[in-house]
């Protein structure tokens, strides 16, 4: 776990700070929900569908992506 404690000071005046845990779910998450909003925020106008698109990922580069936010969110989970 990431979350731990530890003491400061004397038995009688005795601190205790908390290290927040840190949400890998919760992260990945978010970040998975994000990207299949942007997919669609590179595509032009039904006008301009003449013209060649520009895509904000190569292909490949996407695809990496995939997996690793993929691989990410499984090792999260267990």
């Amino acid at each position: 776990s990431q979350a731990s404690s530890f003491a400061l000071g004397s038995s009688a005046t005795r601190a205790r700070c908390e290290i927040p845990r840190i949400d890998e779910i919760a992260i990945a998450d978010e970040v998975l929900s994000l990207k299949k909003r942007l997919r669609g925020v590179s595509r032009k106008p039904e006008v301009a569908a003449s013209t060649t698109s520009t895509a904000a990922f190569p292909p490949q580069e996407l695809a990496m992506l995939d997996a690793n936010l993929q691989d990410f969110y499984s090792r999260a989970q267990n």
